[in-house]
């Protein structure tokens, strides 16, 4: 009976060290992205969310946000890019328990609507045109300080994922955000920066100083130095779009194939055109 209980303990032994090296087989890449003030932002994938079309965690100091990235093999009826940007704000990155009664994450909040929306309008106009697939990008708060706001970290998370997973995608970009403190521009600026900053401003570019989106708030700023700090931005965030595509293009899938909806002939959308201005003229009048 010793002996076979043996034999046993020495397979399912035998078993559980192939199964762990299977699991540690992964590639895990990580590149860092120094700025000109000495911040660094470090990019890694390949350690979770393996599962996922495409995945990074973008960490600056001690705040860290996964970004997933999911798409659909099979295209939605939509005639548009039914994309989802989900960004989630956790009590745990805090290290604390929610402070409702149900002790329970509820639903999302004002801020984190907000970041979402800012995500999604930085990466949306990169998609091609006829990309109809339903996709998905979750960005998640690993951990957070108290010194580096996580909105940007975030965005350049999801451009990671989304350049590194095979889901068809014009970018990367890179986010930065700028302040200014006794007249002095400063990227990347901390909390405390920001509560005596006259300017608030977030900057997403794309390679060749392409500017893709811009969000921010200011106060009497001159109209130079907005455009400083815009030219400044897009400088800084050329780094990190040079950074992705070189994790990329060392660690990043193929990008998938797709079928492309054929066009309209020439004469139905003239027909289309007539009827509907006709009707809104008659409407008009």
């Amino acid at each position: 009976m010793l002996s076979k209980h043996r034999i046993v303990l020495t397979r399912l032994k035998s078993k559980i060290i192939s199964c762990y090296r299977y699991s540690s087989s992964s590639t895990v890449a990580s590149t860092d992205v120094i700025f000109s003030n000495g911040i660094k932002l470090n990019l890694s994938t390949g350690r979770y969310a393996r599962f996922a079309d495409g995945s990074c965690v973008a960490t600056i100091g001690e705040t860290s946000v996964l970004s997933t990235v999911v798409s659909k093999a099979k295209a939605s009826a939509n005639s548009f890019l039914p994309l989802v940007v989900d960004y989630r704000q956790k009590a745990a990155a805090a290290g604390r328990i929610p402070t409702n009664f149900m002790r329970r994450e509820l639903g999302p909040t004002e801020r984190e609507i907000l970041t979402s929306r800012l995500i999604d309008r930085s990466l949306r106009p990169l998609f091609p045109q006829n990309y109809n697939y339903d996709t998905q990008i979750v960005c998640n708060m690993l951990a957070v300080d108290t010194t580096n706001p996580p909105e940007t970290i975030a965005i350049n998370a999801a451009s990671a994922a989304l350049a590194l997973s095979d889901v068809p995608w014009n970018g990367p970009v890179g986010a930065v955000r700028l302040g200014q403190v006794d007249n002095e521009l400063i990227v990347n600026p901390t909390r405390k920066d920001l509560e005596t900053s006259t300017l608030n401003l977030v900057v997403a570019a794309t390679k060749s100083n392409l500017v893709v989106m811009l969000e921010g708030s200011a106060s009497d700023i001159l109209q130079q130095d907005l455009l400083k700090a815009i030219k400044l931005g897009t400088k800084e965030a050329q780094h990190i779009v040079r950074s992705i595509e070189k994790l990329q293009k060392d660690h990043g899938k193929m990008k998938r194939e797709y079928e492309t909806q054929l066009p309209l002939e020439e004469s139905i959308l003239e027909s289309i055109k007539s009827l509907s201005t006709m009707k809104i003229r008659e409407i008009l009048r």
